[in-house]
């Protein structure tokens, strides 16, 4: 027997015979066009990724030893006393801010292994990376490109290397990518709060989150000449993020005098040095990442293009 033939009406169509196998895809069509069923099975997806992600970062925290920069950070976070702590830090024994110990020492106080304990904050902080990418790209692209852009996530260096890596790299790209859902959700008072807290969170992780706070600051040029408008809570939020990095400058003045002289490495002056973090970000050599960074800005402006042309309605005037 010939397998049964199902009639499918559809409105304003005309009746057509299907067989069993395009009835079904047209049902799953059906069923995923659906904004509720789409935003239901991204948010499984997004939580199966997270808990991926932790798990295998618990693993690879087990069988990883801790590494050199790692051991400073045990050391340093696991003094007796939080004056000791301080004392270690403002005689340049390492190059972290002071809030990133803080937190080590609180994972560290946790009943876990310290391969483990040193890690965590990372590990979760990498969790918190995810959600926001998510919820960054949903709100512009939707859910199937916002689940895309995450999965894309696992296949950069912040998740084979920095998210179990007991260092504060992780603790500032979480930040910051909070702060870009902030900054995407303004002019709202709560949004504008919570960018200039995320701000003030990176620095205070890393020194280098400073450089993170140039880009907010030239979109929000970009939109003052476009929209006119000046938004004193954005520079203000800005200016709170840049606070820690006032209250720490005499560490850093410090890790001046100790190592200013006598730096390992040296990042040169080359601009096609940034190329080579580029390839670095995603394992690739510098060619390809010059490639992609090319492509990666040429569809970023032609996108920008297209959506600021003005939309033409053709009006049938019989």
């Amino acid at each position: 027997m010939n397998s049964k033939i199902a009639e499918v009406q559809q409105p304003g169509r005309e009746a057509k015979w299907l067989g069993p196998w395009t009835q079904a895809t047209e049902t799953l069509r059906f069923v995923f066009q659906r904004e509720d069923i789409q935003a239901r099975a991204a948010n499984v997806f997004i939580g199966l990724l997270g808990l991926y992600s932790l798990l295998r970062g618990l693993a690879s925290s087990v069988s990883r030893p801790l590494w050199f920069d790692e051991l400073l950070t045990l050391t340093i976070a696991g003094q007796p006393s939080l004056r000791q702590l301080w004392t270690a830090i403002s005689r340049g024994f390492d190059g972290q801010a002071p809030l990133f110990y803080l937190v080590e020492r609180a994972s560290l106080a946790l009943p876990l292994s310290r391969e483990i304990a040193v890690r965590l904050p990372s590990l979760l902080a990498f969790l918190v990376l995810l959600s926001c990418v998510f919820a960054f790209v949903k709100r512009r692209a939707g859910a199937l490109i916002a689940c895309l852009c995450a999965f894309v996530m696992l296949s950069t260096s912040l998740f084979h290397l920095y998210s179990i890596e007991g260092r504060g790299y992780m603790l500032m790209n979480a930040c910051i990518a909070l702060a870009l859902v902030g900054y995407q959700r303004l002019p709202s008072p709560r949004w504008a709060i919570l960018l200039g807290v995320s701000l003030f969170l990176a620095q205070s992780f890393h020194y280098y989150a400073v450089f993170a706070m140039v880009p907010f600051g030239l979109a929000e040029l970009a939109f003052l000449v476009k929209a006119r408008r000046f938004r004193w809570y954005l520079w203000a939020a800005l200016a709170f993020g840049a606070l820690p990095l006032l209250a720490c400058w005499p560490l850093l003045s410090a890790l001046k005098t100790y190592y200013g002289s006598h730096v390992f490495s040296r990042a040169g002056n080359s601009p096609w040095v940034l190329t080579q973090f580029y390839g670095y970000y995603f394992f690739t050599n510098d060619t390809m990442a010059t490639g992609l960074a090319a492509v990666s800005m040429t569809v970023s402006i032609w996108l920008i293009w297209v959506s600021s042309k003005p939309t033409t309605v053709s009006v049938d005037t019989e």
